[in-house]
């Protein structure tokens, strides 16, 4: 019997509060205090850099061992122990008076979020209908949004009352209320199926003539990549771009930051419910076209209002993007295969940021400007639309995997 629509729902809140705490509490915080940590511990920025390069270095690792312990553990084990360790360190980072010891807490936050992200397409491919599943991953990728409002609500009033270690505590308790809700909620949602010791296992269907889904694999792979150099960096560098290179005002890029994140709100339902309704292939060809086009008004229309125009663009692109992914790989692969194959991919896109990250700054720094930068990012951004159009379409395909069939009784 298939769990109500309302469990259905409590149950998507619950992983997508799961990805609040990890990535929204345990790895945006630090960013949005970063200068009185610098102030209070005595830090310098060279240091911040190390720290941040940790964070998403132990990040892409887990992505990796995020799926092999998923297989070995489970995944409702392994996502609902770490959400909670995430609040810890976020709890434990109010009492920190040493650079090393935040160095590590805040390092450890990248493993978190990786081993909650990873697992979950497995955990979704098998407890969510195959015809909700762009939808609820949709939902799930924009836990993070969320988490970023709240930040922007919270932070400011938190700092103007108090200091920084009071942020810590907030987020920390908060964090340990919504992973304890979270997990429990999980733990009462149905089991979901996995293949008897022993089973065959469905083998990995072809994608078109003469096409294993090995070539596939690769496509998405270095579709994950060309992800990872443009799309996040985007938002890295945005700051500087709108106030050095384009003329806008700090108040300008202000507004560039809330309307990503207001639009992030609804840009991954959004973008699940097309995955839904046509598909994933061709909902993530709609994604990645919009996002050559929020590069392209951006960089070559002058003007204020072309400056939030390609904001809100970019923000109905960015989650409905990284939900799509998953809901792909929950289509092509058999349920027991999806959280290895996304931490593959996964450390792709990751991998692809950092080099992302260090690319468009370096060519900011002696390309000009970041003007030429961004029209390089809109380069990439129609690299990954003629990849994404090389991907088989996983409806069209026929190589959607369902849950196993429940037991039932005699």
């Amino acid at each position: 019997m298939s769990p109500s629509p309302g469990r259905l729902v409590a149950y998507v809140c619950a992983l997508a509060g799961f990805i609040t705490v990890t990535f929204a509490f345990g790895r945006y915080i630090f960013s949005q205090i970063t200068p009185q940590l610098v102030e209070a511990l005595h830090l310098d920025y060279e240091f911040v850099g190390r720290i941040n390069f940790l964070n998403q270095g132990c990040y892409l690792l887990f992505s990796v061992v995020g799926g092999l312990l998923s297989a070995r553990l489970g995944p409702r084990i392994l996502i609902s122990t770490a959400a909670l360790a995430s609040g810890m360190s976020v709890l434990a980072l109010a009492w920190v008076t040493d650079k090393w010891a935040l160095l590590a807490l805040v390092s450890l936050q990248g493993v978190f979020g990786a081993v909650v992200w990873v697992p979950m397409v497995e955990l979704v491919s098998r407890g969510i209908p195959e015809r909700k599943r762009g939808l609820a991953l949709g939902a799930i990728s924009s836990g993070t949004s969320y988490g970023v409002i709240l930040n922007g609500l919270m932070v400011p009033r938190i700092m103007a009352a108090y200091d920084w270690t009071m942020v810590w505590r907030v987020f920390g308790v908060l964090s340990l209320v919504l992973g304890a809700v979270g997990a429990y909620i999980m733990y009462t949602f149905p089991e979901p199926a996995r293949p008897a010791p022993g089973m065959p296992v469905a083998a990995p269907r072809r994608m078109g003539v003469g096409g294993a889904l090995s070539s596939e694999t690769g496509l998405l792979i270095i579709l994950l990549a060309l992800t990872g150099l443009y799309l996040v960096p985007f938002q890295f560098y945005l700051t500087p771009l709108v106030e050095t290179d384009l003329g806008g005002s700090q108040a300008v890029s202000g507004r560039c930051w809330t309307i990503l994140g207001f639009v992030g709100l609804v840009s991954g339902l959004g973008g699940g419910w097309l995955a839904d309704r046509l598909s994933a292939k061709k909902a993530m060809l709609i994604a990645y076209a919009l996002s050559v086009v929020s590069l392209l008004v951006l960089v070559a229309l002058k003007g204020t209002f072309f400056i939030y125009l390609s904001c809100f663009l970019f923000g109905l692109v960015y989650n409905a993007i990284f939900g799509f992914h998953p809901t792909y790989v929950s289509r092509v692969r058999p349920p027991e295969q999806t959280a290895r194959l996304f931490g593959v991919l996964n450390l792709a896109a990751g991998f692809g940021s950092m080099i992302g990250g260090y690319l468009i700054g370096y060519l900011g720094k002696h390309g000009g400007g970041f003007l030429p930068a961004y029209w390089t990012m809109g380069g990439l951004a129609v690299a990954a639309v003629l990849i994404c159009w090389r991907l088989k379409d996983d409806r069209q395909a026929g190589s959607a995997f369902p849950p196993a069939p429940e037991k039932r009784s005699a």
